[in-house]
């Protein structure tokens, strides 16, 4: 697959070089993936940002979904010195018309992307701590139960660290906006 797939791309990649255009390994991996995906008839892919969003090359895939998980002071480099600023440049895969859910988030971070979401007349889901309902964590992970628009009662999440509580109330609040798009996803899957 690597060379039915990455020929073509390392070839294309010359050809833009010629241009002084420099692909960068990570977009050169991103259009990689997206190829095998393609070719291969792949139903349904779930691709993670690589940096930021706003100028990731993943941003070029129209969704169906859009998650925004935990935003933090890291990668300010490039992403910005606030966590607005920050927000802001996440906020970059809100795509038009398409449905997005953002993790719990302080309430400036929480602006951003509510704007975001206006400017983008994208149906926004922000997540509230108060929505887990309990949880019980050791160091092989979690059980925890959620109040969203279902109530999701004793998720075993198999990662350790209390932010995977909030990451998982992100996964079945995506969830349960794919099920209103069609989607079949049982519970016995979920959990």
């Amino acid at each position: 697959l690597l060379v039915r797939y990455g020929e073509p791309l390392v070839a294309f990649s010359h050809k833009l070089e010629e241009q002084d255009v420099q692909v960068t390994p990570f977009e050169m991996g991103t259009a990689l993936a997206l190829s095998v995906f393609e070719g291969e008839g792949v139903d349904v892919a779930i691709i993670e940002v690589g940096l930021g969003g706003r100028l990731d090359p993943t941003n070029v895939v129209q969704p169906c979904l859009c998650g925004i998980t935990a935003i933090g002071m890291d990668h300010m480099n490039f992403l910005g010195n606030t966590l607005g600023e920050i927000a802001g440049e996440k906020a970059g895969i809100i795509k038009q018309g398409v449905p997005v859910v953002c993790h719990p988030a302080e309430e400036g971070v929480a602006a951003v992307f509510a704007g975001k979401a206006a400017e983008m007349q994208a149906p926004l889901r922000q997540l509230d701590p108060a929505m887990l309902l309990d949880a019980q964590s050791d160091t092989y992970g979690s059980v925890a139960s959620y109040q969203l628009e279902n109530e999701w009662k004793q998720v075993r999440i198999p990662l350790p660290g209390a932010h995977q509580l909030t990451n998982a109330m992100t996964v079945l609040a995506m969830v349960e906006e794919l099920r209103k798009q069609g989607w079949n996803i049982p519970d016995a899957a979920v959990y």
